[in-house]
């Protein structure tokens, strides 16, 4: 009786989590494509406040945050091994176009994604 009541209220515990934790899985899948807030919403079955509201307790940003990091993140590693061009590793990482790419990525990284590769092929060349 007392194992099945604790796991009851373990799993009442973490099932916002698990939400989470299957929004994350699903903008890792699919962040080279258009992604909303509505339909990563209704993928993890909340509503768009309770995905802001959770995204927020758990990382401290917003779920529009999120993904852009997780593009960042691979349009940094595009930029670091071999030598794409600039428009192809922004249309890889799932932005609109270069124009806005070169924008969020020099927000971030404090410099242009042109200049991010220039120092990698500076190492990879020694």
């Amino acid at each position: 009786m007392g194992t099945s009541q604790s796991y009851a209220e373990a799993k009442t515990v973490l099932q916002p989590y698990l939400a989470i934790d299957q929004a994350v899985t699903w903008i890792r899948e699919h962040f080279r494509e258009k992604i909303t807030v509505s339909q990563l919403a209704a993928h993890v079955h909340l509503s768009e406040r309770q995905l802001h509201r959770r995204f927020v307790e758990t990382f401290g940003f917003s779920p529009q945050a999120f993904i852009l990091k997780v593009r960042l993140q691979a349009a940094c590693e595009l930029l670091q091994h071999g030598d794409h061009r600039i428009s192809e590793v922004a249309r890889e990482a799932g932005f609109p176009d270069q124009s806005a790419f070169g924008l969020r990525f020099r927000q971030h990284m404090g410099l242009t994604p042109l200049a991010y590769q220039a120092q990698f092929r500076l190492v990879r060349n020694r």
